[in-house]
């Protein structure tokens, strides 16, 4: 909530505690959450709406992780759009979204004919989730959709990457894929990092072959790599790129995936998003959308199916992390009432509020964490770092496998039977995700 002339309504990090969970106490949070409140309306605006989906979740303090905590006190201002000049920063993984590519294959609402077309929608660059989707999917031809593939990228020694104009500006940059360790480095000093990227390019730029008509040139020097239509170097005989944004032209498509998108914008887009979509559908085709992290973790998205003209929702669905989660991810959103983000926070508060539940959740997620060597309870009661730190390469490949023992102890059945005795049509879908049909409560 932003008041007139610009200032957001809260003014302490302590008021917002004590708003959303009733005390002030939690000093063990304040050190890297004060700074913010000297932060810009966006930054102010969006950790206001991220605690208030706390509150609907009913998360609880203690809960809050290490990391969680970093992102929202040292990260956020960099990651949202206001520092990029409006642009939407793309973040891609591997294998992001490695569930959601077995869902497909896997999903209970449209037999889908080999041969088919998925359009797969803000893929970003490198347009990784695209490249995954080809690989799973090699019999699909999928096209991979952004609304602005840059002329060059350029790769600097260590293997972080910055997108720029034809005259050297830089438009986003990001760690490289094997170093998101270098978030902080990058993120300290965003104008350093401007500035040595396009210093970069004006060494390469001038060793760069003249490339064909749209073709891809490719300059190395000293570690570096600097990129001409490197767009082009991604493309295979399934995998087509093209440049294109959300209600624009595109082919038509049996699916369409939407993911890490739509939680930008206001509901008019999403309504005009949905209707673009039914016109782009084929009859029977499947609308995805929603948001999700690295190896699909914190996932949270609805599937649409096309239906006599009409976009019909079939289920949303969950992953069973967003209960206590590692980051920011389930709270992300830039406006209120964001469809799949709320409607986590409330299936989340039901899970919450069911005492047996989330008592022994809380138990064997605390012992996991902690053989694991990710966090543990410290004497205050909160989550902090563990004696033995974790290497941060393992990180995302242990706290993967503390979620499939979760699973495998029978953690999702219950949530399940916990949304049923609460009213809801609930399942477990084909990927283990908590899913709950399109109009939640029965009548």
């Amino acid at each position: 909530m932003i008041r007139d002339g610009g200032e957001t309504a809260w003014t302490s990090i302590e008021e917002l505690f004590e708003r959303t969970f009733g005390d002030r106490s939690y000093s063990d949070h304040f050190a890297l959450l004060k700074k913010t409140e000297y932060e810009r309306a966006e930054v102010k605006e969006f950790i206001e709406r991220a605690f208030r989906i706390m509150a609907i979740s009913k998360t609880a303090p203690e809960n809050l992780t290490p990391g969680f905590v970093w992102i929202l006190g040292v990260m956020i201002s960099g990651l949202l759009p206001g520092a990029w000049g409006n642009v939407v920063p793309p973040f891609t993984y591997e294998d992001r979204h490695q569930l959601i590519n077995q869902y497909l294959a896997a999903n209970p609402w449209a037999d889908l004919p080999g041969g088919g077309v998925l359009l797969e929608m803000g893929c970003g660059f490198p347009p990784q989730t695209a490249i995954d989707a080809a690989r799973d999917f090699p019999h699909w031809h999928v096209i991979g959709a952004d609304l602005r593939f840059d002329p060059y990228v350029l790769y600097d020694s260590d293997g972080n990457y910055a997108c720029m104009d034809s005259a050297g500006g830089v438009r986003y940059f990001q760690p490289g894929p094997s170093n998101r360790a270098s978030f902080l480095s990058l993120y300290s000093d965003q104008a350093a990092t401007f500035r040595r990227f396009a210093g970069l390019f004006a060494q390469l730029r001038e060793k760069l072959p003249v490339p064909e008509s749209g073709e891809c040139a490719v300059i190395e020097h000293e570690g570096a790599r600097l990129m001409c239509n490197p767009v082009r170097s991604y493309e295979r005989p399934n995998l087509t790129l093209i440049q294109a944004g959300l209600g624009e032209e595109a082919p038509p498509a049996d699916i369409i995936r939407v993911f890490n998108v739509l939680f930008y914008f206001d509901s008019g887009f999403r309504s005009r998003a949905e209707q673009w979509a039914l016109r782009t559908l084929h009859p029977g085709g499947l609308f995805l959308c929603g948001a999700d992290g690295a190896k699909t973790l914190e996932a949270r998205y609805s599937v649409y199916r096309k239906e006599h003209d009409t976009l019909v929702r079939k289920e949303f669905a969950f992953s069973l992390d967003n209960l206590r989660p590692p980051t920011i991810m389930p709270l992300f959103c830039l406006h209120d009432q964001e469809k799949e983000t709320f409607e986590l926070a409330k299936l989340v508060g039901v899970l919450h509020s069911d005492e047996e539940f989330r008592g022994d959740y809380d138990f064997r997620l605390d012992q996991l964490l902690a053989e694991k060597k990710i966090w543990v309870r410290q004497p205050d009661g909160f989550l902090g770092p563990s004696p033995e730190q974790l290497n941060p390469a393992a990180w995302t490949v242990e706290y993967v496998a503390v979620h499939r023992q979760l699973a495998e102890e029978g953690f999702v059945d219950r949530a399940v039977s916990v949304l049923k005795r609460g009213g809801y049509h609930a399942w477990k879908n084909p990927v283990g995700h908590v899913a709950v049909g399109p109009t939640g409560i029965q009548v």
